[in-house]
């Protein structure tokens, strides 16, 4: 993915605090657009944007695939 979904990630979050007029609080996976140095940019610059980031699971599975 490239810098273009970062953009659209990022558009969607500021539509989305325009609606709703409050803080946002994202919980992500390490998809390579949510961990991207322009991502990461992006997000500095929101003081209204507070973002965590998952752990990597160690065996490699989700825990869905532990079912």
């Amino acid at each position: 993915m490239g810098l273009r979904s970062e953009h659209a990630f990022i558009a969607l979050i500021d539509g989305t605090h325009q609606l709703v007029k409050a803080p946002i609080v994202l919980v992500w996976d390490r998809l390579n657009t949510h961990v991207s140095h322009a991502m990461r940019e992006l997000i500095a610059e929101r003081a209204r944007l507070t973002v965590f980031l998952l752990l990597r699971l160690l065996t490699g599975l989700t825990p869905v695939e532990w079912v």
